[in-house]
């Protein structure tokens, strides 16, 4: 990537204790070779943006503001561990959650002033999940599809974050934080 470019994404995430239960509960599904995601990066993706100059990085921070501006805090209630992508070899693990009023409101809002190329077909697009685990080339998991038991929690801030591509894995550095206070 060029310097003075950076990779950016608005995310949601649980709180720490939550992302620690999620990823023990991967242990008992004797899963192949596979890297966990850290319990620090444990996230739900609101919006990829992609590469963006620095110098654009205000006006990002100013439409993530916008884009949060009379949304107040939403539940986020996983509901089920399962395999993507869902056509072709499984590459990661995820939990997925349920697609609340407020969560698909501020996904359309920030994919309307953010996203340079939504996806295009219906089944590629917004599904909420956490990621908690990444499988090698060449690894096959199967599909796994089963309950995730996790209790619903509240998320009252997004971040913008920037990922940085490293060979053991993304680095995530919160660049900017948003409440969500609704009126």
């Amino acid at each position: 990537m060029n310097a003075g470019v950076y990779r950016l994404f608005v995310a949601a995430y649980p709180p720490e204790h939550v992302a620690a239960g999620l990823l023990s509960r991967i242990d008992g599904l004797g899963l192949p070779e596979h890297r966990s995601t850290p319990v620090a990066h444990v996230h739900l993706t609101l919006a990829f943006i992609g590469e963006t100059r620095a110098a654009e990085l205000p006006i990002v921070s100013e439409s993530v503001s916008r884009s949060v501006s009379g949304l107040g805090p939403m539940t986020l209630t996983p509901n089920r561990l399962a395999t993507l992508p869902a056509r072709g070899v499984p590459r990661t693990l995820v939990c997925v959650a349920e697609a609340s009023p407020v969560l698909v409101e501020l996904h359309r809002r920030l994919v309307s002033r953010l996203v340079r190329r939504p996806r295009p077909r219906a089944e590629d697009r917004f599904l909420p999940h956490l990621t908690l685990a990444r499988f090698p080339p060449g690894v096959n998991p199967g599909r796994i599809d089963a309950p995730a038991a996790v209790d619903p929690f509240v998320v009252d801030r997004v971040r913008l974050v920037r990922s940085l591509l490293k060979p053991g894995g993304a680095e995530h550095l919160p660049l900017d934080e948003f409440e969500l206070r609704g009126a």
